[in-house]
């Protein structure tokens, strides 16, 4: 969309791409009249610290801590002995983070709180101290776009070992709003910064309702047990006949007492087997990405969040003969992970062969948000095949333990989760998701205006 073919090649461009005669590299991004690179708003930092013997705890931060549709940052807890490598780069608040591998994915983060020991891989480039007094959250909202990332890929497709380095950021622009977008072009600004801002705020709010889920789900299963005492023993010959597995996982101590908590949970529990439920296996399909609304939703794992949300939907034209879903179920990733809801609300899914559709009868929000909790993922990773790669096949799914907790306590983890309330705090996790979608969408069209300088309507 914002890329095109130069109308002249010249000798100095050849010389300029040390003689490689690649097509990419000969490429130019559609730009407006207003613009500047990257590396002349922002310093590189290099703030190191070296880790080694420290003894510490740290806030640690990788390429897989940033939330592709949203740049959030999550950090991970680790000792210093867990961490691979000794020399980290110090993170700060309002610190950019850009990954070096697949940036085009959307791997692009922003520090919005300065923790204690924040400290990150060094596959990240920091981008600090922003300067000529520009707006960050619009410069971010610039660097999270369709039009950044195709400028991303231009250069690293047309490099030879595709990974972008510093040297690169010279060559990336972030354009600004001129008096043709609007008379006044910092209320422009201002208006993707707000844009930017809401989208971090949805995500925010998605994270505690997240952590207010996993916490009633455990509070519940520990508070209410039959037996408080459970002894682990090594497993007897008639246990692992029944079983009819040799996993050792099955039979550690970590698995025997989280297995407990579900079936020692005074309420009793249910086996997904005992609902009337379906199961289907999905299938990758042919198809062709189109931007209609119309057309079915293709998920793929890379697709799904792990806080019960998704990171983006693709509708496409599909070519070949592939099930289509019509009805509300939950997507379950046959490698284990995130499990996310789907209500289809006009439009149907389509879901790849890493992927499985349940549909039960009753409580289907609610085993939705359970089987994305602490203790039902331990089990399903003790539980899930081990031949052929591995993964969750059918027995494994229906015969998960779904616990039979009170009606009061189950709709208190459904309204966390699915709540379409006009009040924006009262609003569930799944609704907060596509809210997200939908500001991506009119911040990328707000985007594109400016690039066009199209005029732009703050009413």
């Amino acid at each position: 969309m914002f890329i095109k073919n130069k109308c002249k090649i010249r000798i100095n461009d050849i010389k300029n791409n040390s003689s490689i005669l690649a097509p990419l590299r000969y490429k130019e991004v559609i730009l407006n009249s207003n613009f500047d690179s990257l590396t002349n708003l922002f310093d590189i930092s290099n703030e190191s610290i070296n880790i080694k013997n420290t003894k510490k705890y740290y806030n640690y931060v990788e390429i897989g801590s940033i939330n592709n549709l949203t740049g959030t940052v999550n950090p991970e807890v680790k000792r210093e002995i867990d961490i691979s490598t000794t020399s980290l780069f110090r993170l700060r608040a309002d610190d950019i983070i850009v990954s070096t591998v697949r940036t085009y994915l959307g791997g692009i983060g922003k520090i919005t709180n300065e923790t204690e020991n924040l400290v990150s891989s060094k596959a990240l480039i920091v981008l600090r101290n922003l300067k000529k007094n520009r707006n960050l959250d619009y410069i971010f909202g610039i660097m999270k776009s369709k039009f950044f990332n195709e400028q991303v890929s231009l250069i690293l497709n047309s490099s030879l070992y595709p990974r972008m380095d510093k040297s690169a950021l010279n060559t990336i622009k972030i354009p600004f709003p001129t008096v043709k977008n609007n008379d006044n072009p910092s209320m422009v600004e201002n208006l993707v910064s707000s844009i930017v801002q809401d989208i971090l705020d949805k995500e925010k709010n998605i994270k505690i309702k997240n952590l207010q889920i996993d916490k009633i789900i455990e509070q519940e299963l520990i508070n209410n047990q039959l037996k408080n005492n459970q002894h682990y023993s090594y497993p007897k010959k008639s246990t692992i006949f029944n079983i009819k597995r040799l996993d050792t996982s099955l039979y550690q101590k970590n698995f025997i007492d989280n297995y407990s908590l579900l079936e020692n949970y005074k309420h009793g529990f249910k086996r997904v087997r005992n609902y009337k439920y379906k199961i289907y296996s999905g299938a990758t399909p042919i198809f062709v990405e189109k931007n209609i609304k119309q057309l079915p939703i293709f998920i793929r794992p890379t697709e799904m969040n792990y806080n019960r949300t998704y990171d983006k939907f693709i509708n496409v034209y599909v070519k070949n003969k592939v099930k289509v879903h019509s009805n509300e179920g939950i997507i379950v990733p046959r490698k284990g992970g995130t499990y996310a809801l789907y209500k289809p609300e006009g439009l149907d899914v389509i879901i790849n062969d890493s992927l499985k559709f349940l549909e039960v009868d009753q409580d289907i929000v609610f085993i939705s948000a359970l089987l994305t909790g602490k203790n039902i993922q331990k089990y399903l990773s003790s539980v899930k095949s081990k031949a052929n790669g591995g993964g969750l096949v059918e027995e494994n799914i229906i015969d998960i333990p779904i616990p039979l907790f009170p009606k009061e306590v189950k709709e208190q983890i459904e309204v966390l989760y699915f709540n379409d309330d006009e009040k924006n705090e009262n609003k569930g996790i799944y609704q907060l998701n596509k809210e997200i979608f939908e500001q991506k969408e009119y911040l990328e069209s707000i985007i594109y205006k400016i690039l066009m300088e199209e005029k732009i309507d703050l009413q």
